[in-house]
């Protein structure tokens, strides 16, 4: 089985991922997290000189989807998370079971504004952070097979678990 968790920065998706995980203790599972398939640094698109890190092609979706295909054939269970979860139709296609985590921009700013686990952003890079998100990162409002999830409550995660093993 494959999980894909999509959403923005800061949304929830590498706990909600570590929480799935945890819920199965007689299975071996594998969490693929996007940002561990970067581009290598010298060919990342640039935007005001910085690295931009919220752009499609700052990641290396042929391996990391071909992980993906790999620790599914090894695994029981691959949760694939990451910002751009959704925007590679042939990595979205792979999921059998689908969520998205949304959290409104005032909250997003909120935690971004915190986050300094890679230094403090400057205010126009979070701003660009949110925009990439609504460009590449959000799934339309008519997409099926999509369990969205409120990334600002508590999530059930038995009501979750029910959903994933249906």
């Amino acid at each position: 089985m494959i999980i894909g968790i999509g959403g923005v920065s800061m949304a929830g998706k590498s706990s909600l991922a570590r929480a799935i995980k945890a819920q199965y203790t007689r299975k071996e599972v594998s969490i693929l997290c996007q940002d561990d398939f970067i581009m290598p640094l010298h060919s990342m698109p640039q935007v005001k000189g910085k690295t931009d890190w919220e752009n499609p092609a700052s990641i290396d979706f042929d391996e990391y989807i071909a992980s993906v295909v790999a620790r599914d054939i090894e695994t029981d269970v691959v949760i694939a998370e990451g910002l751009f979860a959704y925007h590679d139709h042939s990595l979205a296609k792979l999921y059998d079971k689908k969520i998205f985590l949304e959290i409104s921009s005032d909250l997003f700013f909120e935690r971004k504004k915190s986050d300094t686990r890679w230094d403090i952003e400057p205010e126009w890079y979070i701003q660009h952070i949110w925009k990439s998100y609504l460009k590449y990162g959000v799934v339309a409002d008519d997409a099926h097979d999509i369990l969205r999830l409120d990334g600002t409550r508590s999530i059930d995660i038995d009501l979750l678990m029910n959903y994933i093993n249906q």
